[in-house]
Order: structure tokens, then C-alpha cells, then sequence
């Protein structure tokens, strides 16, 4: 969407739409939007969680290749000077 908001003032509150995502979006009341935040918010710290364990890994595997390229450089090296 064109993420347009406009401020409005609602007579009766007791119940909400929530985005709950693929940009549907659910009629609850104020308790059962909270409870689904809870769970929402909970979900995305462990998917968060799961993403920097698996960035933390890549970063690791990056620093073996590049520690394995520069052993293998530094041996080139002591071929190429003569003895």
C-alpha cells in the first residue's frame, strides 16, 4: 500500500483490526489483540534469534575460507623465493 494513516478518534474501541499479515487483516477485541501481539512478538525474537545464530555461522565460515586462502598464499610465496 501507499502506508497512508490519518489521525481519527474511535466512539467505541472495544474492538480492533490487526494486521496479521499477507495483508490480511482480523477484527479482535482489545484482550485477543494483545494476547496475538504477545505471540507475534514472541515468534519474531526467535526468528530473529534463528537468523543472527545462522549469520554468526556464515561469518564463521567465511573467516575459515579466508584464513585457508591466506595460509595457501603465504605458501605459494616460499615457492616462488629461491632458498
Amino acid at each position: 500500500g501507499s502506508e497512508f494513516y490519518a489521525q481519527a478518534v474511535a466512539p467505541e474501541p472495544s474492538r480492533i483490526f490487526v494486521d496479521v499479515g499477507l495483508t490480511l487483516h482480523v477484527e479482535l477485541t482489545l484482550d485477543e489483540a494483545m494476547e496475538f501481539c504477545r505471540k507475534r512478538e514472541k515468534h519474531l525474537k526467535e526468528k530473529a534469534d534463528t537468523l543472527s545464530k545462522r549469520a554468526a555461522n556464515i561469518r564463521a565460515n567465511i573467516k575459515l575460507v579466508y584464513d585457508a586462502m591466506a595460509e595457501i598464499m603465504l605458501e605459494q610465496e616460499s615457492f616462488k623465493q629461491p632458498s
